[in-house]
C-alpha cells in the first residue's frame, strides 16, 4: 500500500494519495471477478464436491428470513451423479442431507439442500439436475422455544417462557438454550448464560451449530432496544422476527471452516459449524444518518420512543465526527453512525424502482393471558 510522504509538495501529494486509492479500487475490481467457489459437502461437512461444471447456479439472499440458492448441473457428470443419488450417500455414510457453500469476494454463505429435480432440456436434449437450498437462516426455522428448555418433555413449568433484556441478548440465549437442549447439554447454567468468560467450561466442540456469546453487560452499553421474549412452544422464527424488526437487529449465519479466525477467543468448534449472532447494523436507536442533501451533507438523528412506547420520533444529533476507522486506508467496513454508502435517486442512479412504506401505531392497549393456573376453576359456561 503507498505511503504519503508528507514532506513533497501538496501537489506531489494529492498524486500519491490519488494512486493510493486507484490502487485499492484496482485490488477491490480483482477480487470481485474471482468466479465464485461453490462446494458441495455432506451431512456431515466433509468436502464433496468442487462445482466447475455447472449450468448456472443463483443464490438470493432475505434478510431475516430464508433465502434460495439454485444450481443447475450436467446429470452424466459425477457431481450431478452424487447430487441426485441419495441413496447412495446414504449407503457410504455420507448421510441425507447436502450441505452447500459459496464464497465470493472475501465472504461466504451456506445453505442446506431442500430438494432436488431431474430435468430434460427440450432445446439441447441433456438431462439437468436442479438442485435447490435454503438458505443457512431457514434451520433457525426448524427450532422450538419451549416454556422451560430444563425439563423433560412430560413436565414443562412454568407454561409460558419469558425472558426481558436487550434484544441481540434475548434472542442470543433463547436460541441458545434450544441448543443445548438439542444437544442434551448437562452444562450448568451461570447467572448470564451468555457471557464469554462464563461459558469457558462448556464443550461446544461437537455442535452443528452454536450462538456467538453475548454478555448481557456488553448489549447494554451497546444500547440496543429492549424487548420481551415470550413462548409457549412457539417456532423460533415467529418469536425473533418481530423483535427483529422493533429492534433494527440483523441476524447473521455464518459458516466457521478450519484455518478462519475464531469467532471468540476460545471457541473450540468443529470444521462446518454454523456460528449465529445477531447485530445491530443500523445504528437507529444509537445514532445514524437518515437523509440529508449533497450540499448539507448527511443529517444524523436518533430515534427515541414516547411515553407510551409505541410511537417513536426522530431527534437530531449534533455530533458529526466522522468515524475515525474511515481514515484508515484499505478499509471496507461501514459505520451504522455515518453510512458509508449511500444511493441517491437520480437520473443516473442505478436505483430502477423502489417503496417506501410507513406504518403508525393503532392500539393503545396490549393484553395477553392464556389458560387459568392450575388449580383454579374456570367460571360456567
Amino acid at each position: 500500500m503507498s505511503v504519503i510522504d508528507f514532506d513533497l509538495s501538496l501537489d506531489e501529494q494529492i498524486e500519491q494519495g490519488l494512486a493510493a486509492i486507484q490502487a485499492i479500487e484496482e485490488a477491490e475490481r480483482l477480487v470481485r471477478e474471482v468466479p465464485p467457489e461453490v462446494l458441495l459437502h455432506d451431512g456431515e461437512m466433509r468436502l464433496q464436491h468442487v462445482v466447475e461444471a455447472e449450468y448456472s447456479c443463483r443464490a438470493d439472499l432475505v434478510e431475516a428470513d430464508t433465502g434460495q440458492i439454485e444450481l443447475k448441473h450436467p446429470f452424466d457428470h459425477p457431481t450431478g451423479q452424487w447430487l441426485f443419488d441419495e441413496y447412495g450417500r446414504m449407503l457410504r455414510g455420507e448421510k441425507r442431507n447436502v450441505n452447500i457453500t459459496i464464497e465470493y469476494a472475501e465472504s461466504r454463505i451456506g445453505g442446506l439442500l431442500d430438494h432436488v429435480e431431474l430435468e430434460l432440456d427440450e432445446e439441447t436434449g441433456d438431462q439437468v439436475v436442479k438442485a435447490v437450498f435454503q438458505s443457512d437462516y431457514e434451520r433457525l426455522k426448524w427450532y422450538s422455544v419451549w416454556s422451560n428448555p430444563w425439563l423433560s418433555e412430560h413436565v414443562q413449568f412454568p407454561r409460558v417462557f419469558i425472558l426481558p433484556g436487550p434484544i441481540p441478548w434475548v434472542l442470543s440465549v433463547m436460541l441458545d438454550l434450544q441448543l443445548q437442549r438439542e444437544r442434551g447439554s448437562t452444562w450448568a447454567m451461570p447467572n448470564d448464560p451468555m457471557d464469554p468468560n462464563q461459558r469457558t467450561d462448556l464443550d461446544q466442540s461437537t455442535w452443528s451449530m452454536v450462538v456467538k456469546p453475548i454478555s448481557f453487560m456488553e448489549s447494554m452499553a451497546a444500547g440496543h432496544l429492549w424487548g420481551i421474549g415470550a413462548s409457549r412452544f412457539k417456532n423460533y422464527h415467529d418469536v425473533a422476527k418481530a423483535m427483529m424488526q422493533d429492534g433494527e437487529i440483523t441476524p447473521k449465519v455464518e459458516v466457521w471452516f478450519e484455518g478462519d479466525p475464531e469467532p471468540w477467543p476460545g471457541a473450540n468448534l468443529r470444521h462446518g459449524t454454523r456460528v449465529v449472532s445477531f447485530e445491530d447494523n443500523s445504528g437507529r436507536y444509537t445514532g445514524t444518518a437518515t437523509g440529508g442533501t449533497v450540499w448539507d451533507g448527511l443529517i444524523h438523528t436518533i430515534t427515541q420512543f414516547t411515553q407510551d412506547f409505541i410511537d417513536s420520533t426522530e431527534s437530531l444529533v449534533m455530533d458529526t465526527t466522522i468515524p475515525p476507522e474511515y481514515y484508515e486506508p484499505g478499509n471496507k467496513e461501514t459505520n451504522a453512525s455515518a453510512p458509508f454508502a449511500i444511493y441517491e435517486d437520480t437520473e443516473d442512479s442505478g436505483i430502477q424502482s423502489y417503496r417506501l412504506r410507513k406504518t403508525p401505531s393503532k392500539g393503545i392497549q396490549i393484553v395477553t393471558g392464556g389458560h387459568s393456573m392450575p388449580g383454579v376453576v374456570c367460571a360456567p359456561a
